[in-house]
């Protein structure tokens, strides 16, 4: 009976924590200035890449894990520029730079020099409410509602250099 209970106890404590935070990953052009990708998971936005590349080439991919997703994308710029990323629910790495999710979750990538300028802000990204079966249009909608929020933000404008 106390080795039941103890199993149980513990497929339970392990399932508890093994929802899958993530289901997709997409690219989205927002603005006309500005390029937006994204990883997502049922009830928000993981991260938020914003770039000057809105002529580019966007790809982007999520592998859906037991305990974790992560994702994968580039960006290629009208001026030949690339820039790749991945990500999972702790760092996000674009072009080589490793950036901790812990110290913000927005990311700034200015492709008008030679290399790659990034710049990761702490602006909180806030919850969405949608549950998994509902991950369809009216989801995305409130994603890009909230992603259009962070573009009026002000360190993003003055970042591009948009008024």
């Amino acid at each position: 009976m106390k080795k039941h209970l103890i199993i149980v106890v513990i497929v339970s404590l392990l399932t508890a924590g093994c929802r899958q935070p993530s289901v997709g990953g997409t690219s989205t052009f927002v603005d006309p200035s500005l390029s937006v990708s994204y990883g997502y998971s049922p009830d928000r936005i993981i991260f938020l890449i914003i770039d000057n590349a809105t002529t580019a080439i966007h790809t982007a991919g999520v592998r859906n894990g037991l305990l974790f997703s992560s994702w994968t994308g580039q960006a290629l710029s009208d001026g030949n520029r690339l820039f790749e990323y991945q990500a999972d629910a702790t760092v996000m790495e674009i072009s080589g730079y490793k950036f901790p999710l812990n110290r913000g979750r927005i990311f700034l990538v200015d492709l008008s020099g030679k290399f790659p300028r990034i710049e990761q802000l702490d602006v909180e990204l806030k919850r969405i409410d949608v549950s998994r079966d509902q991950l369809t249009t009216l989801a995305k909608e409130r994603f890009n509602k909230e992603v259009r929020r962070i573009l009026k933000l002000a360190p993003v404008k003055n970042y591009f250099g948009i008024s």
